[in-house]
């Protein structure tokens, strides 16, 4: 059974330090910005930040919860606050379209625990 237009699915996480480090590891990207607590301390943001693509990769835990047996073809994603450890994100998903190949377009936004939108998105999947 497809997926009908409208259709909203959601994910909530909270980033630890340990994600940042893992997420660091993993993609080889030591930037201060995410792991240096003092020169976090003493940036424009204060604190340590969680990667960007990291958070964007909730997408993928949607994706993979919601869509078994699906696959990306493409993502985009728009950051419009930052996402600091300790911070708790809801990623909600909407089916904007499902066109006549049966590709489907969701539309995502990220909201942190204080309600602040941190990030919008775009991705298109389909079934094999």
């Amino acid at each position: 059974m497809l997926p009908e237009i409208g259709s909203t699915y959601s994910f909530r996480k909270t980033f630890s330090e340990s994600d940042v480090y893992l997420y660091g590891g993993i993609i080889c990207d030591s930037s201060p910005w995410h792991i240096d607590e003092i020169y976090a301390k003493n940036s424009i943001f204060k604190k340590r930040l969680v990667y960007g693509m990291l958070t964007g990769s909730l997408f993928g835990t949607i994706i993979g919860r919601y869509f078994q047996g699906y696959i990306y073809l493409s993502q985009e994603v728009t950051f419009t606050k930052p996402v600091f450890i300790g911070d708790t994100v809801e990623l909600k998903v909407e089916i904007l379209n499902i066109d006549e190949r049966q590709i489907i377009s969701l539309k995502g936004t990220c909201y942190n625990q204080d309600g602040e939108n941190v990030l919008t998105g775009l991705a298109k999947i389909k079934q094999l």
